[in-house]
């Protein structure tokens, strides 16, 4: 049985606590979790689609627990389950030297599809992942998950 395991949330950087410590944090959507260093290491391969077997079950579950992450056993469950998640893109957008819609992050530049490109673009931090379908036009669920899972291993879309 394959399981789909989804990073939560945006990463606002290394933080200050109230008690002087110093913790990696990550922002949802109603407040903002500190995590020690091996979480923090887990959550951002969980976010580049780096899970393997050196993963640690226990990290996963950690992170579950805190509502960083989204762990289903079937597609059709974790779409269901990302229908109150915002997405809040990254990058910006330009036409490219050879006329294509292109995605900057940084140096890097990824060509999306139509598909990707419109599913980005309604990723504005406010709109719910419910409401991706009816903004993205004809997409089926499978194809608007599929590109979610593909923006986010590219660093271009975080969900909260």
């Amino acid at each position: 049985m394959k399981n789909y395991c989804l990073a939560i949330g945006y990463p606002i950087g290394l933080n200050r606590l109230s008690d002087g410590s110093m913790a990696y944090c990550i922002e949802l959507q109603d407040r903002i979790v500190p995590l020690p260093l091996p979480l923090f290491h887990s959550w951002s391969r969980i976010l580049r689609r780096d899970i393997d077997a050196s993963l640690p079950i226990e990290h996963i579950k950690a992170l579950s627990g805190l509502g960083l992450t989204l762990w289903c056993n079937t597609r059709e469950s974790a779409e269901l389950r990302l229908q109150g998640y915002t997405g809040i893109r990254q990058g910006y957008s330009s036409i490219d030297e050879n006329g294509n819609f292109a995605v900057y992050l940084g140096k890097d530049k990824q060509i999306l599809s139509t598909m990707q490109l419109r599913l980005w673009m309604c990723a504005d931090g406010i709109l719910p992942f419910s409401e991706f379908m009816t903004k993205t036009g004809e997409l089926t669920e499978e194809n608007c998950f599929n590109a979610v899972m593909t923006l986010m291993q590219c660093g271009l879309l975080f969900l909260r």
